[in-house]
């Protein structure tokens, strides 16, 4: 019936002559909209945009279609619709806004545009979005010289930004340190609270993979402190985990827990399952470096149980290594060894780097364990572990020692 009315009122437009003066005014509308999300997108009104988008989202698409046939200073303003983050982090039909990138980036080249440049970011978020990071990669390296020379300093100072995040995770760490430093120092002459804070929480987390942790506490601080500024809950709670494993890895872990708790408590307000998942194993972490067992097996029986529930095979894989240690800590050497083991063969399949509390977790039990009771018993149940599917592995690390 809707778009029964909808055809309707198209088709008296036409025939009153005024059809493309609605369309401009339509467009010139949803322009102007999306200047204003871009701007509140990053404070506590989040969540609000994303419900408006969902509600515009049929008149935001014909609006977008209408414009790839217009003058230069139309498109223009559909490809920063089209690119924000308000359209490429809400819009529920990424590839419909794929394919019209795509055709308004072609379109742009031959009105020799100078939003070239934004509209490959907006791809290049997209496929951010969709864990594609070769094409993510691919996207912002086309992007970033024209976003240079578009004089787009927010864009490109965001561009880069992501970009040293990427190169990170896909293991070129020297290059993504260098990228995410230049990226920092150019959101800082730029200013913005919002871009500042992902350049810090980027770069913080650089700092912590390469053991800097003092650096990278100072940095995940900083973030803390604008994330609560802005409003932005989503991130805060983000930015608060974050700050709360880097206190883990200095020792403090009164303010690990406090941050990590925070964390917690806004996660589950939010309904967030995985960050919940995340926070809850890393509070696990803690209560064990803090050697309080009891607490800690709590803490890890329900990050598993969070786990199964949500799919989340990276945090099964970094629950079994905590209950290695939480072994080791109890005298059971070859269940320790077997738990490792499993974690060792599940993360060769899964892929991905392990986190930095893996090394502290080596460092502070299983090294002590191997050199007082020799390696041969822990290396020979670590060799049987790796054979192990992820069932078997948490159906042995829950069942209590014998």
């Amino acid at each position: 019936m809707l778009e029964t009315l909808r055809e309707y009122a198209l088709e008296r437009l036409e025939q009153s002559g005024e059809g493309d003066l609605a369309r401009a005014g339509h467009a010139a509308y949803f322009a102007a909209l999306g200047e204003r999300a871009e701007e509140e997108f990053e404070g506590s009104e989040n969540a609000g945009w994303l419900e408006r988008l969902r509600a515009e989202l049929d008149d935001l698409r014909a609006a977008l279609s209408w414009s790839l046939g217009q003058d230069r200073q139309t498109l223009e303003a559909a490809i920063r619709l089209a690119a924000g983050r308000w359209m490429v982090w809400g819009s529920p039909t990424r590839s419909g806004l794929r394919d019209w990138l795509e055709r308004a980036i072609g379109r742009a080249r031959q009105l020799d545009s100078s939003q070239v440049g934004v509209g490959l970011y907006g791809l290049a978020s997209l496929a951010l979005r969709q864990s594609d990071l070769l094409e993510t990669r691919a996207r912002l390296e086309e992007a970033l010289p024209l976003l240079h020379g578009e004089g787009s300093g927010h864009a490109h100072a965001e561009a880069l930004t992501y970009y040293g995040y990427v190169l990170f995770l896909l293991g070129e760490r020297e290059r993504a340190f260098r990228v995410s430093e230049e990226a920092l120092a150019a959101a800082r002459r730029l200013g913005g609270e919002a871009l500042i804070a992902t350049a810090t929480s980027v770069l913080g987390s650089h700092s912590a993979h390469a053991g800097d942790h003092a650096r990278a506490r100072a940095l995940y601080a900083e973030t803390v402190a604008l994330r609560r500024r802005l409003g932005a809950v989503l991130r805060l709670v983000n930015a608060l985990s974050n700050l709360g494993c880097v206190a883990m890895l200095e020792d403090d872990y009164e303010q690990a827990s406090a941050a990590l708790e925070e964390a917690l408590a806004l996660a589950r307000e939010r309904e967030l399952p995985d960050s919940v998942l995340l926070i809850e194993g890393n509070l696990a972490l803690v209560a064990l470096f803090s050697e309080e067992y009891t607490l800690a097996e709590t803490r890890l029986r329900k990050s598993v149980t969070l786990a199964q529930e949500v799919g989340g095979k990276l945090a099964l894989i970094e629950a079994l290594r905590a209950y290695a240690a939480l072994e080791v800590a109890r005298g059971h050497h070859e269940r320790a060894g077997s738990l490792w083991g499993a974690a060792d063969g599940l993360a060769d399949l899964a892929g991905g780097d392990p986190s930095p509390a893996v090394s502290k977790l080596r460092e502070r039990f299983l090294e002590p364990a191997l050199r007082d009771a020799g390696s041969a018993q822990f290396e020979a149940a670590r060799s049987e572990g790796r054979k192990m599917t992820f069932e078997e592995a948490l159906e042995y690390a829950l069942r209590p020692a014998q």
